[in-house]
């Protein structure tokens, strides 16, 4: 009986060691929140953008289907449970990507309702206490005669230009999720919602914009080179003195329009 405390010591150190390092060795993943309508609660870009992701990260598809920016449009965003799950997951990384049902003619009031609406989620957002990084999404196109009635010049002449610049004014990056597809309309059956190739499209594109802001004391992504399944492909390109991933998704790569104005668009190896 006289020996055991004496090796009880020893053990409850080692013990206590084995979890400190266990703590520091093995972080928690980033959280991504997906902020959106159908184009992101449906359509499934959050999910592939899980699967290119990787288990570094836990991404939270936050989409609601109607949903708008504007305070006063006809399913505000504000008031949906989505947007008060935003809060309770707590993420590193926010994917705000709102603003095609605002282009509908009943719920659209201009510019600077939008603009306004628009500045005070961001300023919302950043109460919250991980101090998220917020990315802001251009919107994909909404082409001629769709049954949504969503009016894609308000889109094109109108809220691509607001999110612009209130990505200059707040200092922060906005992915071009517009401009790939003005051009590929056979991805957006509806001509509002993009099919499977068109969601996989748009997580490559929103995958290389995240990859390009990484930095060497915290990465956005992994650093090493990754096959996606599918049609995407992991590429890495020399942005500046970093190096950067990309996926390049159907033949569409996106960019990443830095608070700077400067474009960085990612590359395939040989380009």
């Amino acid at each position: 009986m006289t020996h055991m405390f004496p090796r009880a010591v020893p053990v409850a150190i080692v013990c206590a060691a084995i979890c400190l390092l266990s703590a520091s060795v093995f972080s928690a993943p980033k959280k991504v929140c997906c902020v959106g309508n159908s184009i992101t609660e449906e359509c499934g870009y959050p999910e592939k953008l899980q699967e290119l992701l990787g288990s570094s990260y836990v991404v939270h598809n936050e989409g609601f289907s109607g949903a708008t920016m504007q305070k006063n449009g006809d399913e505000p965003y504000w008031r949906t449970a989505k947007f008060r799950d935003v809060f309770s997951v707590k993420p590193d990384i926010i994917v705000l990507k709102l603003g095609t049902n605002d282009a509908k003619s009943n719920n659209w009031k201009g510019s600077a309702k939008f603009s306004t609406d628009y500045r005070a989620m961001i300023d919302t957002f950043q109460t919250i206490s991980t101090n998220p990084k917020i990315f802001l999404v251009l919107c994909t196109p909404a082409f001629a005669n769709n049954s949504e009635e969503i009016d894609g010049d308000t889109i094109h002449l109108r809220i691509v230009p607001a999110i612009l610049s209130i990505a200059n004014t707040e200092g922060l990056s906005t992915i071009d999720c517009h401009t790939p597809f003005l051009t590929r309309q056979s991805l957006f059956p509806d001509k509002v919602h993009p099919n499977t190739a068109g969601a996989d499209s748009i997580a490559g594109i929103v995958f290389g914009a995240l990859a390009t802001t990484q930095t060497e004391t915290e990465p956005a992504m992994a650093l090493t080179a990754r096959e996606a399944s599918g049609p995407a492909r992991a590429v890495f390109a020399a942005i500046g003195n970093r190096q950067s991933s990309a996926v390049l998704v159907h033949g569409i790569r996106g960019s990443l329009i830095a608070p700077s104005g400067r474009v960085l668009t990612p590359r395939a190896v040989g380009e």
